[in-house]
């Protein structure tokens, strides 16, 4: 059976409130699209401004109301809980995790990029503009819809692994007929996955360029071994070049410059993501020429200086001189094409003000849509949607 779970936000588009107003939620808990009654809801909320605010609702009425404030530009993040008489919280229920924003299009970005930024990422476009997306391994596999061919593929990098993934091609798609869509997914440790999208030759790489297809054992000996913490290394962060996400964009690059090469391209290249595969997207469309369209969810990376300015935390590596230069934030102001961002008001892996610095860094046509009681990995079976 489903769980009960919140639904309701505050009582105007949680995007628009200022510092220091009284931001107000009114939550129902339902189950089957019926209340559902507790003993009581316990709360507590964290802002950017420092605050933190902590307190109770009675829960007979299956509602509860909860009153906040921020008292700077930035976000407030609300959990609320269910309780039973015997003060255990109820299992069966979803915790209501979200926020709201004020003055919002005040928040600044914490820290200004390197100096060198554009010098940095000059010299390694020269790296791959130099080594040809030559396809090194082309395997066709079998494929679970009967009207796409679906092939293995490993393209040729200028560093470590190649670009490993999953290529998709409707069957007997005529030269120029198709648009390309490069797919990267999110941190991790795992095989490619397969999209089937009619119009469209679809790659999806992995994250590392490693194996795909292979026994559950392979992966988590990667996980727990060589690629352990993999982006989160002090000493690699130090400098630019020793990022482990430098090859990981490489062969982002190269996928991307892969599928332009095939007779069924008609010159429309999409990239796409979520998380870790958002963040490459942005660095993949910043560094490649005539991409048609961007279209991201909950992206991760961005504004790694925020927390300078006291705003809440994601899940990041620290900051330092080389991570900066993958920063998604400092990415997005060098691509040209229209993007979409779907992002979460309780994502605390990618905090909202950050998603707010990478849609103002964007020099392009651009819409962020934020959605109320949405995490990093849950969404609310019921939830509003809000655009800036």
């Amino acid at each position: 059976m489903p769980n009960a779970y919140f639904t309701g936000s505050t009582v105007k588009n949680p995007l628009l409130y200022h510092t220091g107003e009284t931001m107000r939620f009114e939550l129902n808990l339902v189950k089957d699209g019926k209340p559902l009654p507790c003993h009581v809801f316990k709360w507590s909320c964290d802002t950017d401004g420092g605050e933190h605010f902590e307190g109770e609702c009675e829960g007979k009425s299956a509602s509860a109301v909860i009153e906040v404030c921020v008292s700077k530009p930035g976000f407030a993040h609300l959990i609320v809980t269910p309780y039973d008489e015997k003060e255990n919280q109820l299992s069966e229920c979803d915790i209501f995790e979200g926020g709201a924003g004020a003055d919002v299009l005040n928040i600044e970005q914490g820290l200004p990029e390197p100096e060198d930024f554009d010098a940095f990422w000059d010299k390694q476009l020269d790296i791959a503009n130099n080594c040809e997306p030559v396809l090194l391994e082309k395997v066709k596999i079998e494929s679970a819809n009967a009207n796409f061919d679906r092939y293995d593929i490993k393209i040729q990098t200028p560093h470590g692994r190649p670009a490993s993934g999953y290529l998709t091609i409707p069957k007997n798609a005529e030269p120029k007929s198709l648009c390309a869509k490069l797919i990267t997914i999110g941190y991790g440790h795992s095989s490619a996955e397969t999209f089937f999208n009619d119009g469209f030759a679809t790659l999806c790489i992995n994250q590392h360029g490693i194996e795909n297809g292979r026994e559950k054992e392979y992966y988590e000996n990667l996980r727990d071994g060589e690629l352990n913490g993999f982006g989160f290394g002090s000493e690699q962060n130090k400098n630019p070049e020793t990022c482990y996400f430098r090859d990981m964009i490489f062969r982002g690059l190269q996928a991307a410059r892969f599928l332009k090469t095939l007779s069924e391209f008609n010159g429309k290249l999409y990239l796409e993501g979520g998380s870790m595969g958002a963040m490459q997207a942005v660095s993949i469309a910043a560094h490649t020429e005539d991409v048609t369209g961007l279209d991201i969810f909950i992206p991760w990376l961005c504004d790694l200086g925020g927390i300078t300015k006291g705003r809440m935390r994601g899940w990041r590596p620290d900051i330092s001189d080389g991570i900066m230069y993958y920063d998604t934030a400092n990415q997005a102001k060098r691509v040209k094409c229209p993007v979409t961002i779907h992002c979460g008001l309780g994502d605390y892996v990618c905090p909202p003000s950050s998603e707010v610095v990478l849609w103002k860094n964007f020099n392009a046509p651009k819409r962020i849509f934020f959605m109320q009681n949405k995490t990093h990995p849950y969404t609310a079976p019921e939830y509003g949607e809000y655009i800036l």
